[in-house]
């Protein structure tokens, strides 16, 4: 089904609701997990990456990637804003270690969100190789 056809489908069964079942459903959509809101799905890992901000250098797994951002696993006390470089290296690929500026977006008890910034073609490529293969 093409994406065209889902919005039509959609906006029919939307039509066929009263309005408390509406309001109902809005409310339930504004409360979705961030995972539903993302622009590229993002991949369950454990993949280590070294980190380095203006004071500070460790290395942290990564609990999942895609190709906009990662979740690093931290409790360093980090900054919404805040900006890092990490040094990923995918696994079983050759030559895919490379250096990624990145922001911190969010925090939480047990890691950061951050967004990735200014990939290369070729980062993108192989991250976008790693989200969909079986590797993890």
């Amino acid at each position: 089904m093409e994406k065209e056809q889902i919005v039509v489908r959609i906006n029919e069964l939307l039509q066929e609701m009263s309005k408390d079942r509406l309001v109902l459903l809005l409310n339930r959509l504004e409360k979705t997990p961030s995972r539903w809101k993302r622009k590229h799905a993002r991949k369950t890992c454990s993949i280590s990456v070294d980190f380095d901000t203006s004071d500070y250098s460790s290395q942290k797994p990564i609990r999942n990637v895609s190709i906009s951002g990662a979740y690093v696993e931290a409790n360093e006390s980090f900054s919404v804003g805040q900006q890092i470089v990490l040094w990923l290296s995918i696994p079983n690929a050759e030559n895919a270690s490379f250096k990624i500026h990145a922001t911190v977006a969010r925090r939480d008890a047990n890691g950061i969100g951050v967004k990735f910034a200014n990939l290369s073609g070729y980062q993108k490529e192989m991250l976008e190789r790693f989200n969909d293969s079986d590797q993890f």
